[in-house]
């Protein structure tokens, strides 16, 4: 984001002017659709991980058996889909390694499973929709220049232990942003 808005060509001091920091909300937790998600935070603000070309890989350890994985975040920054990118490429891909052996791999797709968080390009507001996530936050920096989504993935695994979820951004992909992961349960009546 530092590099991002000096050379936007549109509020070049976007950065300089709200903090020279990335900041989301405060607060770990939060609840959506009954399911409750604690996000990572650093002084009590939220700070999701990031996937980025530098640091395209990371595995969230998970250790339990569940109907489904509810991950929360699914967008990119500083831009993505629909502003850049095509409708159905991949941006990442995430394999669900199960205790026991086996895996299964799902590519993440613009448009469909990801789209761009900030919710304004340049001076225009924009409706970046995945159709398998649907937007489930909606945070505010600032009203003129940030205004940013959170989408809400749900991955049915059947009632199998996962022991991982590893996440791989592609090649020339832009950041990808997890903000938490929980784990649905067999027979929690839509609790996670």
């Amino acid at each position: 984001m530092a590099k991002f808005w000096p050379a936007a060509g549109f509020a070049e001091d976007q950065w300089k002017r709200t903090g020279s920091r990335m900041r989301f909300w405060k607060g770990a937790q939060c609840e959506i659709g009954g399911a409750i998600f604690e996000s990572p935070t650093v002084n009590e603000q939220v700070q999701p991980l990031v996937l980025t070309q530098k640091f395209p890989t990371f595995t969230i350890p998970i250790g339990v058996s569940c109907s489904r994985l509810h991950i929360l975040g699914h967008v990119t920054l500083p831009s993505g889909y629909p502003v850049i990118g095509k409708a159905g490429e991949a941006s990442a891909t995430y394999t669900v390694h199960f205790s026991g052996g086996g895996s299964q791999q799902i590519p993440l797709r613009n448009g469909i499973e990801i789209a761009r968080a900030n919710l304004i390009h340049a001076a225009t507001r924009v409706n970046p929709i995945a159709s398998a996530a649907p937007r489930a936050l909606v945070f505010t920096k600032d009203v003129v220049r940030e205004r940013y989504q959170v989408l809400l993935y749900s991955l049915p695994v059947n009632g199998r232990k996962v022991a991982s979820l590893e996440v791989k951004l592609s090649p020339g992909a832009e950041p990808l942003l997890i903000f938490a992961v929980t784990a649905e349960r067999e027979g929690s009546g839509g609790r996670a």
